[in-house]
């Protein structure tokens, strides 16, 4: 259940949050998590990992092939020719059916890995570490990383020590 619930259309209002220095042994509380994540400090991916369903079609259709078979028809329309001279745009339209599913089975089965092998992050939160998807986090988490992990996030090194390479 989100802290701030937002109805559809509905803009969020933002508060300034000054960056703390948490405490690396009680972390965040739950609630200081969710005002951050309503304040748009969360970890969130910058662009979808993926094309969406419109690109996938309008790349599917919207190509330059299809456009002279259009304008080839159009000829022919406008010259009154047979019905069996237009024939060739039942393969223009079963060539373009043919590419937009074959392209979203695979974005459905990518999506679906995506899923699977979503990245996360044991983070520290109300004292307790807690393990949660790297886009939940938000700014001032205490994050404990470990040998062979990838930072998911800007980080500032609270304890210990850090190799790392980009």
């Amino acid at each position: 259940m989100a802290l701030f619930p937002r109805k559809k259309g509905e803009t969020a209002e933002y508060m300034d949050i000054p960056v703390t220095e948490t405490d690396p042994r009680t972390g965040l509380s739950a609630v200081e998590a969710e005002l951050r994540a309503h304040n748009g400090l969360a970890n969130a991916a910058v662009e979808p990992p993926t094309r969406t369903v419109g690109q996938i079609v309008r790349s599917n259709l919207l190509t330059y092939f299809n456009a002279v078979f259009v304008l080839l028809a159009a000829a022919l329309i406008s010259v009154r020719a047979s019905v069996f001279n237009l024939s060739f745009l039942g393969v223009v339209i079963v060539n373009a059916v043919i590419g937009i599913v074959q392209e979203l089975r695979s974005k459905k089965a990518l999506d679906e890995l995506n899923i699977l092998q979503a990245p996360q992050a044991v983070v520290v939160r109300d004292g307790e570490e807690k393990v949660v998807p790297t886009t939940e986090l938000v700014r001032d988490d205490v994050v404990h990383f470990s040998a062979g992990e990838q930072i998911s996030a800007d980080a500032v090194v609270a304890e210990g020590e850090c190799l790392v390479n980009e």
